[in-house]
């Protein structure tokens, strides 16, 4: 791939939000560079189906709205990973799209999710590489911080795992 190589420093914004009446997250991710004259910006939406908003209602009520967070974002990180999917190439400001549906077994939750990316700014001809798994390793990195200390070991294990422990 041609086009210059940066360590993108990510911006993690996070929310719930109601899409066709469903509950669904969405994830906003900005990379730029000082040394380069545009920056590109990711958004990955999750969408859950029905039986998913209560539960995780139940969590935010509860203080842990974390834990439906992560645990969509861990399946997430399985289903990404299983459709061998792991980056987008942007060679202009057009927006790159994926969608990645993914059932979590053990719950039955499904998810519909959205990824896309675009770059913003001057268009130097140059490709440029942006790697979506590394924005779901930090989105994991960021959510895990808001579990508590007890339960961040049982964290580590689920990412390592693909999945969230029984």
């Amino acid at each position: 791939m041609s086009g210059p190589s940066t360590t993108p420093t990510g911006e993690q914004i996070g929310g719930r939000c109601q899409t066709g009446g469903r509950y669904a997250l969405r994830f906003t991710f900005l990379d730029h560079s000082e040394r380069l004259p545009y920056s590109a910006v990711t958004e990955i939406r999750i969408v859950c189906n029905d039986a998913l908003p209560r539960r995780m209602l139940e969590y935010e009520r509860e203080g842990r709205g974390w834990l439906g967070r992560l645990i969509a974002v861990i399946t997430l990180k399985k289903a990404v990973r299983q459709e061998g999917f792991a980056e987008f190439i942007l060679e202009d400001s057009q927006p790159k799209s994926r969608t990645v549906n993914f059932v979590d077994r053990r719950t039955g939750f499904v998810f519909e999710t959205d990824i896309t990316s675009r770059r913003v700014g001057v268009d130097t001809g140059l490709s440029t590489r942006l790697d979506v798994t590394q924005h779901i390793r930090n989105l994991i990195d960021d959510l895990s911080k808001e579990a508590p200390a007890a339960v961040r070991d049982k964290i580590a294990l689920a990412v390592a795992a693909d999945r969230w422990p029984e």
